[in-house]
């Protein structure tokens, strides 16, 4: 359900925007994920995530850099950061079940296991046309 006061805002945003797009000489750059995992001398993992935004999101929009275990955890030995689309990164709790995947794969086929976390525990739960993943608009790194 839609205000009519916030539709007003987004379509005023929304024609200012395609002005200055008109106008601009070069392109606009696109703001995006940055994501990182590290490990230090003594083994300690630490993982990260910051998220570019996305123009003219809806109010109240909170994506997975800003929710922990969502874009990024760090547990024991394993860091996870990730990118994608925020909202199924949140609603899976993805980060923080991508190194549950890690940490308790028993036959250390890591990539097989990956894999088989993605298709079952994220892929399954869209509810969105499947040929974003297509697009590439899922990343993840980790160290373990």
């Amino acid at each position: 359900m839609i205000t009519d006061k916030a539709e007003a805002l987004y379509k005023k945003y929304k024609k200012d925007l395609d002005n200055q797009l008109k106008k601009s000489q070069k392109p606009i750059e696109r703001l995006d994920t940055v994501g990182a995992v590290a490990i230090d001398k003594f083994g300690y993992v630490a993982a990260g995530v910051s998220s570019g935004g996305i123009l003219l999101k809806w109010p109240g929009r909170v994506g997975h850099a800003s929710a922990y275990g969502c874009g990024c955890w760090a547990q024991d030995n394993v860091a996870v950061s990730s990118s994608g689309m925020g909202e199924y990164l949140v609603k899976t709790f993805f980060a923080k079940e991508c190194a549950n995947a890690l940490i308790h794969c028993s036959n250390k086929d890591y990539v097989n296991q990956m894999r088989q976390f993605f298709v079952e525990k994220f892929l399954s739960k869209l509810t969105i046309v499947i040929t974003s993943v297509n697009n590439k608009h899922f990343n993840l790194i980790c160290i373990f």
